[in-house]
């Protein structure tokens, strides 16, 4: 191939890498971008988990944030449900009052692995936008409040490899758009 045509793949990878890193990035759906991407630089194979997410986009860290509060309810909706003994009507009347009155720690130091002191550690990591650890926390989580974080964890662990997979990317594109890397095949 002439080496005009190579510098306008190479710039429309560049192109195209920009495209996707904003769809990524602002949560949007970005199939076509990650199709352009794979036609334009077939040695890009390992996608993580973009492939997954490409119809539906990857929720970004605000938007995570949000759907936590609500695994978060839930979680902790599980974790103090009183087992079904079939009580007398006061604990009955008391499990209700409970469930109306939430009390909320809002400092960062909650101490424990019960799941309230999990999950308020895991709210003040987000509050901060440090995803990693706020993942780390909700993963030591076990029974049903982990369950009801299931589908946040998966989300929160793709936005968070979305990030080193668009890291890997732009360094292959550079090397290819750099020359270095081997000619493509016909």
């Amino acid at each position: 191939a002439s080496k005009g045509v190579e510098q306008t793949k190479s710039a429309a990878a560049a192109i195209a890498f920009a495209n996707l890193r904003a769809a990524v990035s602002e949560g949007r759906p970005f199939a076509t971008e990650l199709d352009t991407i794979s036609t334009l630089s077939p040695s890009a194979t390992d996608l993580g988990a973009l492939p997954a997410y490409a119809e539906k986009g990857i929720p970004t860290v605000p938007e995570l944030a949000r759907s936590f509060d609500a695994a978060k309810e839930a979680a902790l909706a599980t974790a103090a449900a009183p087992p079904n003994s079939g009580g007398s009507l006061l604990d009955s009347l008391m499990a209700s009052a409970e469930s109306l009155v939430k009390i909320r720690r809002v400092d960062a130091a909650a101490t424990g692995d019960t799941p309230s002191a999990l999950l308020t550690r895991a709210e003040a990591a987000l509050d901060k936008g440090d995803l990693a650890t706020a993942v780390k926390e909700v993963g030591t989580l076990q029974g049903a409040p982990r369950d009801s974080f299931s589908s946040w964890l998966d989300q929160a662990r793709a936005r968070l490899g979305a990030d080193e997979t668009l890291k890997r990317l732009e360094s292959l594109l550079l090397v290819s758009v750099g020359g270095d890397a081997e000619p493509a095949q016909p």
